[in-house]
């Protein structure tokens, strides 16, 4: 479990970088051993780097810790995250994740269990990898497919990835939307966050979604519509993609069906059954498929 949290301002104006650091220490119980800031300016394609208290010190010797009053910046982005270790225990896996050649910058909360295999389909198109992390594996990803990389991924995520070569910023969430992600616009900002309760920092003025409780209550439906119980607050639809631009919150791209990734086994392979185990066991027998074990 990590966490993950952003701001972006459509007409080019700074953010607020104090309030991205409030946000995202309302998130710290979901990844406490690292924190991470990335500011970007679009038009100029320049971004500054920062760590947090809660990283490691390997991590603060790289970034400097960004200062409760952050001074005047030109940045209109602002991306944060909270990192739980679990894929990758080294530093390498800070985020913000940048690739090699600078041309991604992603914050990831999730697992995308099939990173193994498609990190070697894309070795052999040639990308190369500074980590063992599957963080790493969707930036290398979304630069060989570019947005139909969702489709290759068999997981859970919430993430958000600026791309400095088209200079935008999209988010996705994962086809069952096991990850969470709210968002919610004041004016000119967008911002995006792994809980609510980073977002109320946002405003002074939150109110109750009467229309949305009705329905949790009574019929024990959460979401209807994308609403929460806070008026001017949604979560991500589950299965989707979209830029955060101007015509936001225009409806997102579908991710569709799992491709089948070039280096996976099309077919399943079966372990011979232990000795005597018709007769010790009455629980159904498991196979493996590729790399993941199924209950059949």
């Amino acid at each position: 479990m990590c966490a993950i949290a952003g701001i972006i301002n459509l007409k080019g104006q700074p953010v607020d970088a104090t309030l991205l650091r409030k946000m995202n220490e309302q998130l710290r119980h979901r990844g406490p051993d690292d924190e991470g800031y990335t500011f970007i300016r679009p038009d100029t394609g320049t971004w500054a780097e920062y760590s947090g208290g809660d990283s490691p010190r390997l991590v603060r010797e790289s970034y400097p810790v960004l200062p409760d009053l952050y001074g005047h910046h030109s940045f209109s982005i602002g991306l944060a995250h909270r990192r739980f270790s679990i894929v990758d225990l080294t530093t390498r896996g800070h985020q913000p994740f940048f690739d090699a050649h600078r041309v991604c910058c992603l914050v990831f909360n999730g697992e995308i269990f099939n990173y193994l295999e498609l990190r070697d389909e894309l070795v052999k198109r040639g990308h190369l990898f500074r980590s063992a992390s599957d963080t790493e594996v969707i930036v290398e990803a979304y630069k060989a497919w570019g947005a139909d990389c969702f489709s290759r991924f068999n997981g859970m995520w919430t993430l958000a990835l600026y791309d400095f070569r088209k200079k935008r910023l999209i988010i996705s969430r994962d086809r069952l939307g096991e990850s969470p992600l709210y968002w919610t616009k004041i004016q000119d900002s967008i911002y995006f966050a792994s809980e609510i309760k980073a977002l109320l920092y946002a405003s002074n003025s939150w109110s109750v979604n009467e229309k949305s409780i009705h329905p949790y209550l009574a019929n024990d439906v959460s979401y209807v519509n994308d609403e929460t119980f806070f008026k001017g607050i949604f979560c991500v639809s589950a299965a989707t993609w979209g830029p955060l631009d101007e015509n936001f919150p225009a409806p997102f791209d579908a991710i569709g069906k799992p491709l089948r990734s070039d280096s996976e086994n099309t077919k399943c392979r079966f372990p011979k059954r232990p000795r005597g185990f018709e007769t010790h066991f009455e629980t159904p027998w498991v196979f493996v498929c590729g790399r993941r074990s199924l209950g059949v």
